[in-house]
């Protein structure tokens, strides 16, 4: 099994606990595979979320760019704010130093460390780089 300690649930269509009446469905919340959650969207209990983009543009940064890596496309600015609202929930909901977040592209993820002063953000990782797998693997 790749992650024989977590369980990936599809909660897409599943809203989880209001944030400031915003409704927060992330496309896959990961548990612990002990875990007993209250539901198929339960933050209490996520131990990571995985978010899906299927077009360029949704990418919130761009590597190799002078000057600034966020990408400022109306599309990323709405993607920035997704995420960062995910983050947020699942902080919110539980009493962490810091919570992981991964953006999943086409070809391409990138993994996000949020605590209470920001988020540290990777370049692109090929899903051909070893560096994904062991990532999972790792937590």
């Amino acid at each position: 099994k790749f992650c024989p300690n977590l369980e990936l649930v599809d909660a897409h269509n599943t809203p989880a606990v209001d944030l400031g009446g915003k409704q927060v469905k992330p496309d896959i919340q990961i548990y612990s595979a002990n875990c007993r959650q209250s539901g198929l969207s339960d933050m209490t209990q996520t131990e990571m979320i995985v978010e899906f983009k299927f077009a360029p543009e949704d990418d919130t940064f761009k590597d190799n760019r002078p000057g600034f890596f966020e990408h400022s496309s109306n599309t990323a600015c709405d993607s920035l704010g997704q995420i960062t609202l995910y983050a947020m929930a699942h902080q919110a909901a539980q009493f962490q130093t810091h919570v992981f977040l991964v953006l999943v592209f086409p070809k391409y993820a990138r993994f996000m460390c949020w605590d209470c002063s920001g988020v540290i953000i990777t370049e692109e990782v090929s899903f051909s780089n070893p560096s994904y797998i062991k990532f999972f693997w790792r937590f």
